[in-house]
């Protein structure tokens, strides 16, 4: 089944494309309602964070990609009742000719906690499958988020199951790099428990 459910219309892409711009004018019901959608009945803080050079160069290391150049990202922290349960990434990227947005959420032991489409620009056909996304609950950094690695993708959506496989990699590397100020937890401390699941 595709993830029709997850879309905003196409008309909305365009909004889409600039989450934090959103966010900082009082926030956006599409930002709230994927939040919610990973982090049910919880707060969340909007960080923003920094990168140099050396942060920027250890991203690309890391998610084993030559394409992050931000100097600026945001992080979305949740707590539920004071603990911190995770954070999310926004990232919008070209699959094919067209982009998509995806919100990434990483637990704070650094493994996923979902992966949600928000907006998605290129034909419906061309989304992965519900099975996929579920696949990548609880996968942590390198071969295990690569695909035809170790990660199965949809039939007739490889292009678009790919760009997902890059984008988690992505945010898993920026919870890596930026560490406790985005909420991943210190080492040596237990990861919470796996998250529930994400309807």
């Amino acid at each position: 089944m595709l993830r029709l459910r997850t879309l905003i219309p196409l008309a909305l892409t365009a909004m889409a494309l600039s989450f934090d711009s959103a966010w900082s004018r009082g926030g956006s019901e599409v930002i709230d309602q994927a939040l919610e959608r990973a982090f049910p009945g919880c707060t969340i803080e909007r960080v923003v964070c920094r990168l140099g050079d050396p942060e920027r160069a250890k991203v690309n290391e890391l998610a084993d990609q030559k394409k992050f150049r931000k100097k600026t990202t945001f992080a979305y922290v949740a707590r539920r009742k004071g603990e911190i349960v995770g954070t999310a990434f926004f990232d919008s990227h070209v699959v094919r000719s067209k982009r998509e947005t995806l919100m990434v959420a990483v637990n704070p032991g650094g493994d996923l906690r979902c992966v949600d489409t928000v907006a998605f620009a290129e034909p419906p056909e061309y989304l992965a499958q519900d099975a996929f996304y579920d696949s990548l609950k609880g996968r942590g950094q390198g071969r295990p988020l690569t695909l035809g690695r170790g990660l199965d993708g949809t039939t007739g959506a490889t292009l678009t199951c790919r760009a997902v496989a890059n984008a988690s990699r992505r945010a898993l590397a920026l919870h890596e790099v930026l560490g406790t100020k985005v909420g991943r937890a210190k080492a040596g401390k237990k990861a919470r428990a796996s998250a529930p699941s994400v309807p």
